[in-house]
């Protein structure tokens, strides 16, 4: 796999890619914790979570777009402008007079940006690519973005506890010019073929996205997979929840550092679960299910209330390895089972839906919290993770599932209406 480094073009849009999410990474993480430092108001740290989060529900407009100018300029450009957008953060803190309004005006912009760049990678990537080494390369990409998402998330946190939130931003304005640095190497062959490509048109865009939606939604409706989504969906939701709440029940444990060890804990617990995944997929999925859901709601529980705080942050990123684990089974069972010809529309309505629930769990905990407390909020997220062990007890279905090894698509109800024809 790691052939394709020596592809220098390759290398240096994998470098580029890998900075770009360290700072992406770090900035949400240091809004949530800046934005309830100046309001001391969980429903504001829940607002810039929801949007902060929300303009990546947006992606799909920025593809066609990317289609119709030149991949080096989106590339380099995109991370010059959020360089410059991040450094205002800092700048209006040493002048004295940085506020919540600032930082939820500048946060959503900036993750907008940084839609445009994923698409642009994707794209430049068969550029500079051989078609055989297109799966390795792919494979690469992804681990560097899941990867420095959770590593950097818990990173961010120990910064934060050391250093504070506003150096977190001149960090990240670093990392975006040297990412821009890295895809100014790429050297992409430049064709006429752009000014030939049809005119931008936002309707159309927005008809072939829903209907790649509603075409996922038709394959799989009659099928096991909403089913299994609602529990991957009320985990994230949960999670969104917590994130944005932690700023005030880590200032109930004890202040800034706390809020670093509640995120390297739930970082490293889910990181755990991703890199163990295969070890527990020769488990039942029924069983591994029910049982890791009802141990991390347990945990997530006792967390919640542990007198000490310490205990409590060790407890709570033990509660997020169970989440890692189920996360990464069940898309690898999506992508082994999936028939070839639908996986982007199923893809598409699962993204959708995921994508929806991060922006509006860190509104809705932020809103709860403002009227029950966090600390009640946080041990909600138990509750919720206990909830899903006993909806798949409940569901037949669900709870015979096998080992990813053993599942036949059509025996156990993926895709039927499908299948079937």
């Amino acid at each position: 796999m790691l052939s394709v480094l020596k592809n220098k073009n390759f290398l240096f849009l994998i470098l580029g890619r890998l900075v770009t999410n360290i700072g992406d990474s770090m900035y949400t993480v240091a809004a949530m914790w800046l934005v309830f430092d100046l309001s001391k108001s969980t429903f504001y740290s829940g607002l810039a979570g929801f949007l902060t989060m929300f303009p990546t529900v947006l992606q799909f407009l920025t593809g066609p777009i990317v289609d119709k100018v030149r991949l080096n300029k989106v590339l380099v450009w995109s991370q010059l402008i959020q360089a410059i957008l991040v450094l205002i953060i800092p700048l209006f803190y040493f002048i004295g007079y940085l506020n919540i309004w600032i930082i939820m005006m500048i946060m959503p912009l900036i993750v907008f940006i940084e839609q445009f760049t994923y698409p642009a990678q994707s794209a430049a990537l068969p550029k500079i690519i051989k078609s055989q080494d297109l799966v390795k390369a792919n494979s690469l990409m992804s681990f560097s973005y899941q990867g420095t998402d959770i590593i950097f998330t818990g990173i961010a946190g120990i910064v934060i506890a050391s250093a504070g939130a506003i150096s977190i931003y001149l960090v990240d304005s670093f990392t975006f010019l040297l990412a821009a640095l890295f895809f100014k190497c790429v050297k992409l062959e430049q064709k006429n073929e752009i000014e030939h490509k049809p005119r931008f048109h936002f309707k159309k865009v927005i008809h072939n996205y829903t209907t790649d939606i509603k075409e996922g939604f038709t394959l799989i409706r009659h099928s096991l997979i909403p089913k299994i989504l609602l529990g991957s969906m009320i985990s994230n939701f949960m999670l969104s929840a917590t994130i944005v709440i932690l700023p005030s029940f880590s200032s109930i444990r004890g202040g800034e550092e706390y809020y670093g060890y509640y995120l390297a804990s739930m970082s490293c617990g889910l990181l755990l679960g991703s890199i163990f995944a295969t070890v527990f997929g020769r488990f039942a999925i029924g069983s591994l299910t029910i049982y890791g859901f009802f141990i991390s709601g347990v945990l997530w529980s006792i967390s919640a209330i542990a007198t000490s705080s310490y205990i409590s942050i060790i407890l709570f990123g033990l509660s997020q390895i169970s989440i890692g684990v189920t996360n990464v089974i069940f898309m690898s069972i999506l992508q082994s089972i999936l028939p070839e010809e639908f996986i982007g529309r199923v893809f598409s309505f699962i993204a959708s839906l995921t994508s929806i629930a991060a922006p509006f769990g860190s509104l809705l905990g932020g809103f709860t919290a403002s009227l029950i407390g966090s600390d009640k909020v946080f041990f909600i997220g138990g509750i919720a993770m206990l909830f899903v062990s006993v909806y798949w007890v409940f569901q037949s279905s669900l709870r015979s599932i096998p080992s990813s090894e053993k599942i036949n698509a059509k025996e156990y109800s993926f895709f039927t209406n499908v299948l079937n024809k």
